[in-house]
C-alpha cells in the first residue's frame, strides 16, 4: 500500500470511529439534554435522571470488561458495527416506552459505548500512521462534545415542534441507517453483507448482554494476538485519573444546562452556553491531539494542565454570577472534559501490542468513574445545592492530576524498543 492511500485510509478510519462515538454516547447525552423536559413530562426528580447517566456508565464498564475478557474471531469492524445496532435499539426503547425505556436502554446504550470503545482505538493504533494517531484520538474524544453539541442544539430546535420523544426516534434512525451502510460497506455488497445487515437488525431484539458473556466464554483471541495483560500501577492511576475526570465530564454533560437554569438563566441560554462550550472542547480536543503528534514527549503534561484548567472551571461553577458561570462552563468543558483522546493515547502507546486490552483498562476507569459522578452530582445538587456539587467536581479535578502524576513516574521501560520498531516500521 502505497504512504498516500494509507494516509487516506487512516483519516477515513479516523473520521469513522468519531461518527460511531457520536452515535454510541447519544443515550446519555440526549437524556441530559432534554433534562427537564423528561422531568416534567414523566414527573420525575434530579436523583431518577442521575440513576439514568449512572445505568449507562455501568452498562460502559461492563461493555469495556467484556471486550477486554472477549476472544472473538469476527473482524474489528464487525464489533464495533453491532455496539452501532445496540445503540439503535436502546434509543428506540427510549422512545417507545420511556417510564421503562430510559433505564434500560442507558443501561444497553452504555453496553454498547463501552464494548465499542476498545475496538475502535484498536482501530486508531492499528490503521492510522503514527505520525496522526494523536490527531486521531483527538478527533474521536472530541466528537463526545460534538454529541453533547448535537444534542443540545436538537432538543430546543426539535422538541417544541415534534415533542422530546420524537427527537429520539430520529436520532434512532439515524444511528439505524450509519449501522446499515456500514455493514454494507465493510467488504463488497453481496449476499453475505445483506445477510449480516439482517442478521444484526435481528440481533437487536436479543438479549444483548447474554450475547457478549457467550462471546466472552466461548471464542478464541484472534483479532490481536496479544498476550494477557495485567493491571499495573501505571494502569491503575490512568484508570483511577479516567474515572476522576469522567465524573467531571459527565456531570457537565449531565446536569449543566439544569444548573445554569438553577442560576438564573434562561433554558435558551443555557443550551447555547452549553453549545457554545462543546464547541471549544471539540477544538481543544483536536487540537491537543495535534500538538501531541508534533511533541509526543509533552502529552502527559498537556494532559495535567487540561485538568487545571477543569478544576478553574469547575470552581468557577460555584459562583453565582452568570458571567463567571458561563466562563466556568467553558473552561470546565475545554479543560475538566477535554483530556479523554490524550488519556487513551498515552495508554495506548505505552502497551504497543496491547493496545486493546490497555485501552479497555482505562475505558474501565472512565466508565467506572462516570457512572458515580452523575449519581454523586445529582444527589448533592438536590439536597446541598450546586455549589456543593461542583466542589466536589473540583476536589475529583485535583485528584485527577495527581493521579496522572503518579502514573507518569510508574510509566512502563521495557516497551520503549517495542514503540521505536514501530515507527520505523511506518
Amino acid at each position: 500500500m502505497t504512504k498516500n492511500k494509507k494516509s487516506k485510509r487512516g483519516g477515513l478510519t479516523a473520521i469513522h470511529v468519531a461518527l460511531v462515538t457520536v452515535i454510541t454516547s447519544t443515550p446519555v447525552f440526549l437524556p441530559g439534554a432534554a433534562n427537564d423536559l423528561i422531568r416534567k413530562d414523566l414527573d420525575l426528580t434530579t436523583s431518577d435522571i442521575g440513576l439514568v447517566f449512572t445505568l449507562y456508565w455501568i452498562g460502559s464498564a461492563l461493555g469495556a470488561y467484556t471486550s477486554r475478557r472477549a476472544s472473538n474471531t469476527s473482524p474489528v469492524e464487525r464489533l464495533i458495527n453491532l455496539s452501532l445496532f445496540i445503540t439503535a435499539f436502546s434509543l428506540l426503547l427510549m422512545y417507545i416506552y420511556p417510564s421503562i425505556g430510559l433505564w434500560v436502554g442507558a443501561a444497553l446504550g452504555g453496553v454498547a459505548y463501552g464494548y465499542s470503545q476498545p475496538y475502535t482505538n484498536f482501530l486508531i493504533m492499528r490503521k492510522c500512521e503514527l505520525k496522526m494517531q494523536g490527531f486521531a484520538f483527538g478527533l474521536k474524544q472530541a466528537a463526545i462534545p460534538a454529541a453533547t453539541l448535537l444534542c443540545s442544539l436538537t432538543i430546543p430546535l426539535l422538541a417544541g415542534p415534534i415533542g422530546w420523544r420524537n427527537v429520539f426516534w430520529v436520532i434512532a434512525a439515524c444511528a439505524l441507517m450509519y449501522a446499515i451502510l456500514t455493514a454494507l460497506l465493510a467488504g463488497p455488497i453481496g449476499w453475505r453483507n445483506v445477510f449480516w445487515v439482517i442478521a444484526a437488525c435481528a440481533l437487536m431484539y436479543a438479549i444483548l448482554t447474554a450475547l457478549l458473556t457467550w462471546n466472552a466464554n466461548t471464542k478464541k483471541r484472534a483479532i490481536t494476538k496479544e498476550r494477557e495483560l495485567s493491571i499495573n500501577k501505571h494502569l491503575l492511576f490512568l484508570a483511577i485519573a479516567g474515572g476522576c475526570g469522567a465524573m467531571i465530564g459527565n456531570s457537565l454533560g449531565g446536569f449543566l444546562i439544569t444548573s445554569l437554569t438553577h442560576g438564573g438563566l434562561s433554558m435558551f441560554m443555557a443550551s447555547m452556553v452549553a453549545a457554545a462550550a462543546s464547541i471549544t472542547n471539540i477544538f481543544v480536543r483536536i487540537f491537543a491531539g495535534i500538538v501531541t503528534d508534533r511533541h509526543p514527549s509533552s502529552s502527559t503534561t498537556i494532559l495535567i494542565q487540561m485538568f487545571i484548567v477543569g478544576v478553574f472551571g469547575t470552581g468557577m461553577l460555584m459562583l453565582s454570577l452568570p458571567l463567571t458561570q458561563i466562563l466556568g462552563a467553558i473552561l470546565a468543558y475545554g479543560g475538566g472534559w477535554g483530556w479523554a483522546g490524550l488519556l487513551h493515547y498515552v495508554t495506548g502507546k505505552s502497551y504497543p501490542g496491547n493496545e486493546g486490552q490497555a485501552t479497555a483498562i482505562s475505558q474501565m476507569g472512565v466508565s467506572t468513574g462516570a457512572a458515580i459522578g452523575p449519581l454523586l452530582f445529582g444527589y448533592l445538587f438536590s439536597n446541598l445545592g450546586p455549589n456543593i456539587a461542583w466542589l466536589s467536581m473540583t476536589i475529583a479535578g485535583i485528584l485527577a492530576c495527581i493521579s496522572i502524576t503518579i502514573a507518569n513516574s510508574a510509566k512502563p521501560i521495557i516497551h520503549q524498543n517495542e514503540i521505536v520498531k514501530r515507527r520505523n516500521a511506518i
